[in-house]
């Protein structure tokens, strides 16, 4: 397969991710005081002034699906975040401030993932040193399956609009339980070696750790993310007793689709740094034999998987 260098550029919507979205705690209000959002988005409380707290909890109001808030009415500035992962209708108020500071958010249902073996998902991200960058996608399926037209986005530093994205150019097509790989065009002989794509900065794959990345299909519908899109998480996400940033991270074997929310690192083995032996081949659950066989790398072959047999 050809080695792609240009960069298809795509505008899309923010409906298809996670988001955070953010409520200013300011003048013994809650602005806005009412949110729509999906399942998984994330709300982010500021407060700017006064001694406020936000308590949501079951115990004042029965009939939300869950309890949120942080503890007791404090001054200063404060943050306080909360992931809403169960649809349905919450309120929440101030405990001082009772009587007339409240809010209300409406939590819709999220849309249901791909049956397990039927989509592609991101198998392998690779966050190195300096340009040792690249994500694997696998195809899970007994066939081969065309991905012209999906696309990968990245969000960098909490952003809730695209920093860079990559679309699947036509003809592209991932064999039975193969991999594709775009790398940085700037990285490491091993990690190019093995690449099916690789360009220059700025590219999808220009991320430190800290940033969002989303595999959509050809509708913008979310098919796996690493990352929550508009979370700063600071340098990473937690991954076990790693992180993000400064690991090679596959996912495990018995994962057999991608996800629609959070940080979806953690569901991925963490490797040390600058690790690039398991890149271009995957072993998962969806294939037809429990162990596979990668092309042997001597012969300058890209490593697939031999699972369908």
């Amino acid at each position: 397969m050809k080695k792609i260098y240009t960069l298809a550029a795509l505008a899309l919507s923010l409906v298809a991710f996670a988001a955070n979205h953010a409520v200013s705690v300011v003048n013994n209000s809650f602005s806005p005081a009412t949110l729509t959002i999906a399942q998984g988005d994330t709300v982010t409380w500021t407060q700017v002034n006064g001694v406020h707290n936000v308590n949501g909890s079951t115990s004042i109001f029965a009939s939300n699906p869950a309890s949120f808030g942080n503890g007791a009415a404090a001054g200063g500035t404060w943050t306080y975040q909360y992931v809403f992962t169960t649809a349905g209708s919450y309120q929440y108020q101030c405990d001082p401030h009772a009587s007339f500071m409240t809010g209300s958010i409406t939590v819709t249902a999220a849309a249901t993932t791909a049956s397990p073996c039927t989509e592609f998902f991101i198998s392998e991200y690779v966050e190195g040193s300096s340009n040792n960058k690249a994500l694997e996608i696998y195809n899970p399926t007994a066939t081969a399956k065309s991905i012209a037209g999906y696309t990968l986005a990245l969000f960098s530093n909490g952003a809730t609009s695209t920093t860079n994205t990559f679309v699947f150019p036509a003809g592209t097509t991932i064999p039975s339980h193969g991999t594709y790989v775009i790398a940085h065009a700037q990285g490491a002989a091993g990690l190019l070696a093995v690449a099916d794509t690789s360009y220059a900065y700025p590219n999808v794959v220009s991320y430190n750790g800290d940033d969002a990345v989303v595999l959509l299909d050809p509708n913008n519908d979310t098919l796996d993310i690493i990352g929550i899109v508009g979370v700063d998480p600071g340098s990473n996400w937690t991954v076990g007793s790693g992180a993000t940033n400064e690991h090679t991270l596959e996912r495990m074997a018995s994962i057999t689709q991608g996800q629609l929310t959070g940080a979806s690192a953690h569901r991925m083995d963490r490797l040390p740094q600058n690790t690039f032996t398991q890149l271009g081949a995957h072993t998962s659950a969806c294939a037809k034999h429990p162990s596979c066989i990668r092309h042997d790398r001597r012969l300058h072959l890209r490593r697939r998987q031999r699972c369908g047999g």
